[in-house]
């Protein structure tokens, strides 16, 4: 009798998964026909052409950051990597002194987004990010649409699944762009699908050491992820806020959880920053080797956040001087840098870069963000222009904030071949919101507010060219709503609660 009655709602479930693969698989495949209105221009993200030449060197000799000039661009085809390598020996360096500066600026794990593709069979000057997006994001959305099955609510997961999937910045920065930008929302899916379950007003069973598992992994990938690119830190920042809020497991467990994920979090990081440390010292050894010219042991783990700040302020500060630019804060930093620290740096040659005139390097030029008083002196003078002139920070928070509101993308469906778009951006979460607190429909709530951080780059670095597209707390709102409707029908009752549990493995929520 328990085997038959989940049955039924095991089979719908694999007939919704069977359905959203096939949908965006087609889409996939029908790339072309993604909407181009919403993309980011705001950061070159993962510099392709910057990346493939530490690409050939770390998937032929297992090194990382070494690079030389024109390797593979005018390798011939199939010269074997050690001839190009005997070549290139007096060029070998660990930086490239080009923009992105891959070899100094951290987020290094971004090299293993071109692996699955490297491993389909791609060159590294043909290897793209392409393959590991669409994988990740498809699992992620499949994931939620599982997680919200075992919560009793399949209709509210298909329906969320659909307008996330059918986000045209999503899809785009996920099946079109050779990028990085479709990974912060597929890190959002994958931890609500992993912890959606502390979200339920009343779970059963309770407490498990699977629980401590889940906190573990989510805090393993949180921090893996930050080793690409930042912005999923934030979501579990609000994690927090949900593991020490759900009130069916005691204090005690609460607490419990939360040091395994903080733990487990900083432990991720410390042995990613062990890891890459190592593998610095070791492309030190192997340029020296070679004949080529070694980098001092001068860079960072991630892109420093003072600078990001002071450029982003150029969204709605450009009457004080900000702008979208590097240079700028480059140039607003340099006097003090000469005045404070070094009298001889000056601009060089090559564009996003500092020399020592008395002490010229022109293998490894001086990257301004790699050096310690350079964010130091963009802080100070941050600090001191929020604490002159708070009222005007303030304004330009709320101009942010509306923007967020009345710019960002608006639902739709993508039906493959062509999109349909609602009028509705995220200025629909506060009706939302207030139903779902008015209904004591506390599950939604925690849900929406617990996707809000996806904005928190518009919101609190820069809200220009692109950066509220990552906003999907709207869409996850009207999906709850479009859905509530069928969440007590999916329900079993009292008298088969313990059948179709039994059956299915489900937890009640």
């Amino acid at each position: 009798m328990a085997q038959s009655a989940g049955r039924p709602l095991a089979t719908r479930l694999l007939i919704a998964l069977a359905i959203l693969l096939l949908w965006q698989r087609l889409i996939a495949f029908e790339s072309q026909f993604i909407p181009k209105t919403h993309t980011l221009g705001s950061s070159e993200g993962i510099y392709r052409l910057s990346a493939v030449p530490f690409l050939y060197f770390y998937w032929n000799f297992g090194v990382f950051p070494v690079a030389a000039p024109g390797v593979p661009d005018i390798v011939p085809a199939g010269l074997p990597a050690t001839e190009v390598l005997a070549a290139a020996g007096p060029r070998l360096r660990n930086d490239l002194n080009t923009p992105a500066a891959w070899g100094r600026m951290g987020d290094y794990a971004r090299l293993f987004l071109y692996l699955p593709s490297l491993w389909l069979g791609a060159e590294p000057a043909e290897a793209s990010s392409i393959p590991a997006h669409s994988v990740l994001f498809v699992l992620a959305l499949l994931s939620v649409v599982v997680a919200f099955w075992r919560q009793h609510r399949l209709v509210q997961g298909v329906v969320f699944a659909v307008l996330v999937g059918s986000s045209s910045f999503q899809l785009f920065e996920t099946y079109e762009h050779d990028n990085l930008f479709s990974l912060p929302i597929t890190i959002a899916l994958f931890t609500l699908a992993f912890n959606l379950r502390y979200f339920a007003v009343a779970t059963k069973p309770g407490f498990k050491r699977f629980d401590i598992g889940v906190a573990a992994f989510t805090a393993l990938m949180l921090a893996t992820a930050r080793e690409i690119r930042s912005e999923p830190v934030a979501i579990g920042a609000f994690l927090v806020l949900v593991y020490l809020g759900n009130w069916n497991f005691k204090l005690k467990q609460r607490l419990l959880m939360l040091a395994v994920l903080v733990t487990v979090f900083l432990g991720t990081a410390l042995a990613w920053a062990a890891y890459f440390d190592s593998k610095y010292r070791d492309a030190m050894r192997f340029v020296q080797d070679h004949g080529g010219k070694p980098a001092a042991p001068l860079f960072v783990h991630h892109h420093p956040i003072w600078h990001a700040i002071y450029c982003g302020l150029g969204d709605f500060g450009g009457e004080r001087g900000y702008k979208w630019s590097d240079h700028v804060a480059y140039e607003a930093a340099l006097p003090e840098l000469r005045k404070r620290f070094y009298p001889d740096l000056q601009f060089a040659k090559i564009p996003f870069y500092f020399e020592r005139a008395s002490q010229p390097n022109e293998a490894y030029l001086i990257k301004p963000e790699g050096i310690p008083e350079y964010s130091q002196i963009l802080r100070e003078r941050l600090l001191e222009d929020f604490r002159r002139n708070p009222g005007w920070y303030a304004r330009l928070a709320a101009k942010r904030v509306r923007r967020m509101l009345f710019e960002s993308p608006p639902l739709q469906l993508n039906l493959v071949l062509t999109t349909v778009e609602a009028p509705l951006r995220l200025w629909i979460l506060i009706p939302l919101l207030l139903w779902a607190a008015a209904t004591r429909r506390f599950f939604e709530l925690k849900l929406m507010i617990f996707l809000l951080p996806l904005g928190a780059t518009a919101l609190l670095i820069f809200s220009d060219l692109g950066t509220i597209n990552y906003q999907i707390a709207h869409l996850a709102g009207a999906a709850l709503f479009l859905g509530s409707h069928w969440v007590n029908k999916e329900k079993p009752s009292l008298g088969n609660a313990a059948l179709v549990s039994s059956a299915t493995g489900r937890s009640e929520g």
